[in-house]
């Protein structure tokens, strides 16, 4: 069952790519964005990334807090973050708690195989986003929400296919 916009997400807890600790809304000024991918070997997910990077400045300019969450090692989103110098919190989830926690299913190969996503990920490699090591599900649908300050949710998206992220403009207007 999704979590629906209007209902509370509650407390919640998690490590950023540098093993701290954080707790939301207890560790929070205000919202938070969160967005689900794959892995860090994903193409999809390598170009939702970058496409993040660039609009960062947005979420700040509205005080939103922006997370992502990936299914990779602590190890390798501490040097992916490092590298590409993020300037969002790339939070590991090998364990997939998060992904549980806010609801985000695993899809099937209908999702994986979706004309749009194979499109997507065509796109993807043409920018450069090769398929790296397979770190996480294949099969993992990707998520994005807004959260308010007091843990209500502001936005929601659950994703039709493994490329279907949300439209970053549709949360920002909720924000």
């Amino acid at each position: 069952m999704a979590l629906a916009i209007g209902t509370k997400a509650g407390a919640f807890s998690f490590s950023d790519q540098t093993g701290k600790e954080l707790k939301f809304p207890d560790d929070f000024n205000g919202p938070m964005a969160i967005f689900f991918l794959r892995h860090l070997g994903c193409p999809l997910c390598k170009a939702k990334i970058d496409e993040l990077k660039i609009m960062q400045p947005r979420f700040a300019r509205k005080g939103i807090r922006l997370v992502v969450v990936v299914q990779s090692t602590p190890k390798r989103a501490a040097e992916v973050h490092l590298k590409q110098s993020l300037p969002f919190m790339l939070v590991p989830d090998r364990e997939r708690v998060l992904y549980q926690r806010f609801e985000v299913p695993r899809g099937g190969l209908k999702e994986f195989a979706a004309p749009a996503a194979l499109m997507a990920s065509i796109r993807a490699t043409f920018k450069g986003h090769l398929h790296g090591k397979i770190e996480g599900d294949e099969l993992q649908i990707p998520a994005s929400f807004l959260l308010a300050a007091d843990g209500s949710i502001l936005f929601a998206h659950y994703g039709k296919d493994i490329s279907d992220f949300g439209d970053v403009d549709e949360l920002l207007a909720y924000a």
